[in-house]
């Protein structure tokens, strides 16, 4: 069983991680240095339907409006967040269809400038700076297409709120205030806010594609450092991998248990060969098993005091993200942490709950500071007389 769940885990890391080696190599063989000098210069295109057949090729192409921004890219300096880069919608008047913008923010005056005069309802004076993109076409991952279909549904609401002014007259349009306007514009959004446009309606406007802007030194550069990178790609991928497959502390888990427990093997075996299995989390009825890359460990379901869930909040490339840790507190005060998904935490608290009736689940600060100066007020606390939040944010 124990053997079963390690295989399981290589099984993992192997399946994420060879392919992603061999794709790496194959492009570096079959041609990425080329592709690099080849993008030197870009490739001017006039039809926005043709960036599927450019991907990774440096472009130019010139956006007809940039309609709204779609992702922000920023990095920590000191105690601060400072913008890097903007994600903008850009759109195509001949093919009617919007794109997507990535670039840098010191760069990005021109496309400013279009958004605030499109912003402002100005087409004329968008009509006459249309900002030219200059960089590498790339397809959309599926976080960066929830973000882009946010932000296209509230251009595309937008749009039929404005065209919804169209009955009026020039005189009568000239006529309102721009209190007026607003007015009428915000009682018409909001009505037009509660239609839902499903994520296929949405997909009918974009083939969900950005062009990240490229300047032609970074070329050079790349050429220079792309063999020193590529190694030091390939070095991390392969000592994970190595370090996943010599790990091995769930087979050593096998004996620790009989050493501790009065358990009999087919005993342990039928205990986890029914247990629900949430990522890597094993619980059975009397044991539960969990590992993540560094460590494995087991702890008896009835010597388990406390249970509650740690919600993280951590930087990612793309904005913040939240990350949820089941953490266990057993009779001899030790505490485990394992990673799981936000989805699978009720179920696993429900399973607990009806094996262990005396634990507590949930988190309550006041249970914590009791855990650390007194422990026998901790396991006479009153469960009815406390709140016993879910979830515990950090």
């Amino acid at each position: 069983m124990f053997k079963k769940i390690r295989l399981k885990k290589i099984k993992s890391v192997l399946i994420k991680s060879i392919p992603q080696i061999i794709i790496l190599i194959v492009f570096l063989i079959l041609g990425n240095i080329l592709n690099l000098l080849e993008n030197l210069k870009p490739l001017e295109i006039k039809d926005i339907n043709s960036l599927p057949d450019n991907i990774n090729r440096r472009v130019e192409f010139k956006a007809d409006y940039i309609v709204n921004y779609y992702l922000e890219t920023y990095e920590e300096e000191g105690e601060k967040e400072k913008t890097i880069s903007n994600g903008y919608i850009g759109y195509n008047y001949d093919t009617d269809k919007y794109f997507g913008i990535e670039i840098d923010v010191d760069k990005s005056e021109d496309f400013e400038k279009t958004l605030e005069a499109y912003s402002e309802l100005d087409f004329e004076k968008a009509d006459k700076i249309p900002p030219t993109v200059k960089g590498v076409v790339y397809e959309m991952d599926e976080e960066e297409k929830q973000f882009f279909n946010e932000s296209l549904e509230s251009v595309l609401k937008e749009d039929l709120v404005i065209s919804m002014f169209s009955e009026f007259t020039d005189e009568e349009w000239e006529s309102f205030t721009d209190e007026e306007f607003n007015i009428m514009y915000e009682k018409l959004y909001e009505e037009v806010d509660k239609i839902e446009i499903k994520p296929e309606e949405l997909a009918e406007y974009t083939d969900y594609y950005y062009i990240k802007y490229k300047e032609d030194n970074s070329y050079i550069l790349e050429l220079a450092f792309f063999s020193i990178f590529i190694a030091i790609f390939v070095f991390v991928l392969l000592y994970r991998l190595i370090k996943i497959i010599k790990f091995s502390r769930l087979i050593e888990l096998k004996d620790k248990i009989y050493s501790n427990y009065d358990i009999r093997e087919e005993e342990l075996e039928q205990d986890f060969k029914l247990a629900l299995n949430i990522d890597d989390l094993w619980i059975g009825n009397k044991f539960t098993i969990f590992s993540t890359e560094d460590y494995a460990s087991f702890i008896k379901n009835e010597d388990i005091i406390w249970i509650y869930v740690e919600e993280e909040e951590t930087s990612t490339k793309y904005g913040k993200k939240l990350c949820y840790y089941m953490i266990f507190i057993d009779n001899k005060y030790n505490q485990y942490r394992v990673k799981i998904n936000k989805k699978d935490v009720f179920r696993a608290l429900k399973t607990y709950e009806m094996k262990n009736n005396n634990l507590f689940i949930g988190y309550n600060e006041q249970l914590e500071q009791l855990l650390r100066t007194d422990i026998n007020k901790f396991f006479s606390f009153d469960r009815e007389q406390i709140h016993l939040a879910v979830v515990k944010k950090i």
